[in-house]
C-alpha cells in the first residue's frame, strides 16, 4: 500500500504542478489579450483613414485573439474541475492524460498561431512592396508564410485528433512535417525583419529632413524586436513540446502567447506612426498620422495630400491649423 500512496502523491504533485504552470499561460494570453485591446482602441482612433486591407487585418486577429482566449480559459477551468470533482478518476488515468482534455488545444495554441500569423506576415509582405516596389521579396515572404500555415494546420488536425496526441506525433503525422512549422515561420519573420530594415535603410538616406530620418530608424528598430520576439516565442514552443514528458508541462506558456505575440507586433508597427503632442520636438503639422489634432479650427482648403505612407499605402495629409 505504501508504493501506492507514494505514486499517487508524485502523481497528483505532478499535475497540480501542470495546473500551475497552465495557469500562468492562460494568465499570459488574457494579459497579452488586454495589451492588443488598447492598442487596437488608440488604432481605430488615431487612423481612420487607413486602407480597408489593413483593418480587416487587425480585426481578424482581434477576433482570433478573443475567441482563442475565450477557448484557452474555457479548457483549463475543465482541467480544473478534474482535479476537484473527479480528483480519484484523474488519478487513476493521469499517466494518459494531458492538458488537451480540454478538447481544443488544437485551435488555442496551434491554428490560431498559424492563421495569425499568416494574417500578420502577408501585411509585412504587403509594406515591404510598397517600400521596395520589387515583387520578388513580397512572394518569398507570401510562401514562407502558406508553408508555416499549411503545417500549422497538420498540426491542429494532428492535435486534435486524440486527446493525448500532444506527446504522441507518431500516431498522427511524420516528425519531419511538424518540426517544419516552427522554422519555417521563423524563417519567414527573419526574411521580414532583414528585408524590411534593408529597404527602410535605404529609404533613410533619401531623408532629409530630421524628424522623419528618427522616426524611420525607430521603425527599423521595432521590426527588428518584433522580428526577434515572434521567432523567439514559436521556436521556444517546438523546444517545449518536444522535451520528456515529466517536464514538458512548460509548452503551453509559450503555445498560448504566440499568436498574441504576433497580433501585438502588427499593431505596434501600424501604431508606431502615432505621436505624442506636446512632446519634445513635436511640432503642428506632420507629415505622419497623429492620435489628435491641436485644438483650433481646422480649415479645409488647408489640407492637402503630401505624399504616400510608406507603412499602409495611405495618403498622408498634413493640417495646417489656425488656433484661436
Amino acid at each position: 500500500m505504501e508504493p501506492d500512496c507514494v505514486r499517487t502523491l508524485e502523481l497528483a504533485t505532478e499535475y497540480i504542478r501542470q495546473i500551475a504552470v497552465t495557469g500562468f499561460g492562460v494568465l499570459a494570453d488574457v494579459l497579452l489579450l488586454g495589451i492588443l485591446t488598447v492598442q487596437i482602441y488608440f488604432y481605430y482612433i488615431g487612423f481612420p483613414g487607413d486602407r480597408l486591407a489593413f483593418k480587416l487585418a487587425v480585426t481578424t486577429v482581434y477576433v482570433i485573439g478573443l475567441s482563442q482566449t475565450a477557448v484557452a480559459i474555457f479548457d483549463y477551468f475543465i482541467v480544473i474541475s478534474h482535479l476537484f470533482h473527479k480528483c480519484e478518476q484523474v488519478l487513476s488515468d493521469l499517466e494518459a492524460t494531458s492538458f488537451n482534455d480540454g478538447k481544443h488545444s488544437w485551435f488555442s495554441i496551434n491554428l490560431s498561431c498559424a492563421v495569425v500569423a499568416f494574417v500578420v506576415q502577408f501585411s509585412y509582405a504587403y509594406r515591404i512592396f510598397l517600400i521596395s516596389q520589387k515583387p520578388w521579396v513580397p512572394i518569398l515572404v507570401v510562401l514562407l508564410s502558406l508553408a508555416q500555415l499549411v503545417t500549422g494546420v497538420l498540426l491542429s488536425i494532428c492535435t486534435g485528433a486524440s486527446p493525448d496526441v500532444m506527446f504522441k506525433w507518431d500516431m498522427c503525422i511524420p516528425d519531419a512535417i511538424y518540426l517544419m512549422w516552427a522554422p519555417l515561420s521563423a524563417a519567414c519573420d527573419v526574411t521580414i525583419s532583414i528585408y524590411m530594415s534593408i529597404f527602410l535603410l535605404k529609404r533613410r538616406k533619401s531623408v532629409i529632413k530630421k524628424k522623419l530620418y528618427a522616426h524611420i530608424t525607430r521603425i527599423v528598430q521595432l521590426v527588428a524586436e518584433t522580428g526577434a520576439a515572434t521567432s523567439l516565442v514559436v521556436l521556444c514552443y517546438i523546444a517545449t513540446l518536444n522535451i520528456p514528458l515529466n517536464i514538458a508541462f512548460g509548452y503551453s506558456i509559450p503555445g498560448l502567447a504566440a499568436s498574441k505575440v504576433y497580433s501585438n507586433s502588427l499593431l505596434i508597427l501600424l501604431n508606431s506612426r502615432a505621436e505624442i503632442l506636446g512632446a519634445r520636438e513635436t511640432v503642428p503639422t506632420t507629415t505622419w498620422n497623429t492620435l489628435e489634432i491641436p485644438t483650433g479650427v481646422i480649415e479645409g482648403e488647408n489640407a492637402e495630400v503630401i505624399s504616400r505612407n510608406i507603412l499602409t499605402g495611405s495618403d498622408n495629409v498634413q493640417l495646417r491649423a489656425r488656433v484661436l
